[in-house]
């Protein structure tokens, strides 16, 4: 989640084909529409390169060797396709595995350099205009992974998917301290596009918003508290698991009102 930018995100549509027992000729076959499908989409064919990989793999207690090929257009990963020619099943059979995958945002996006990474949210890289794309896509992706996360319902925590969900909006506030931008915004677009692609969420879009303001200002609390700190205001105990407003009342008690304007103006 720290490496997102454009071309890299936390959270994807993968399309993978998996053919079990695959012959040689038949890798050979799916690396051409792996190739086939790239050129289709606009990919100038002199543009293209590979990287070829024989290896020998551990997953738990198998092992087995493979040969993958990486497809590239110019300097993009587009996609690659796997051949393990000696997959341990239980018992000494072993059989063959030929695996094909690419990730769909970055194949349409690295076919065409002025796309938006994510183009659902083009009209978010536009009203940002004046931050860095790599950094916009950093934003978006936070909040593409956290409606994934609370839009199944699960709340914020300490533990397993919970705490994911409170490191993706960590990461939010802190990408977005000085940047205005819209996060209820953001949640729909996300949740919508997720929809397209076929998810079907267990929590409605009101719920989902719900549960990510209540983190995002959690946090923004707990950043405001750091910037007091910082500014050399001392240490001040209010609880962040609140409403921002409510936080900000609380604040009111122990930093003077112009204070507070001024570490706002930094942050929002």
């Amino acid at each position: 989640m720290d490496r997102a930018r454009d071309g890299t995100s936390s959270s994807f549509v993968n399309l993978s084909v998996i053919d079990i027992r695959s012959t040689p000729k038949e890798f050979i076959l799916r690396c051409d529409e792996l190739i086939d499908l790239v050129v289709s989409h606009g990919a100038g064919p002199e543009d293209l390169r590979f990287t070829i990989v024989t290896d020998e793999v551990t997953w738990g207690q198998k092992k087995f060797h493979n040969i993958s090929l990486t497809l590239h257009y110019h300097e993009v990963e587009l996609g690659e396709c796997v051949y393990i020619y000696d997959y341990p099943l239980d018992g000494h059979e072993r059989i063959s595995i030929i695996d094909l995958g690419f990730s769909t945002e970055r194949l349409q996006w690295g076919i065409r350099p002025n796309r938006n990474y994510f183009p659902d949210f083009d009209l978010i890289y536009e009203s940002l205009s004046n931050v860095d794309s790599s950094s916009v896509t950093a934003i978006i992706d936070a909040v593409r992974s956290m409606v994934l996360i609370a839009g199944e319902g699960i709340v914020p925590s300490n533990n397993n998917h919970g705490y994911r969900l409170r490191q993706f909006s960590k990461r939010y506030i802190a990408r977005t301290l000085g940047v205005h931008i819209n996060d209820k915004e953001l949640v729909r677009i996300a949740y919508e596009a997720w929809q397209r692609t076929g998810h079907q969420f267990s929590a409605s879009l009101e719920e989902t918003e719900a549960i990510i303001t209540r983190e995002n200002q959690r946090n923004f609390n707990a950043a405001f508290l750091a910037k007091v700190t910082s500014s050399g205001l001392g240490k001040i105990y209010v609880d962040i698991n609140q409403s921002t407003d409510s936080f900000l009342k609380q604040v009111r008690f122990s930093i003077p009102e112009e204070k507070i304007k001024n570490i706002l103006n930094q942050m929002i």
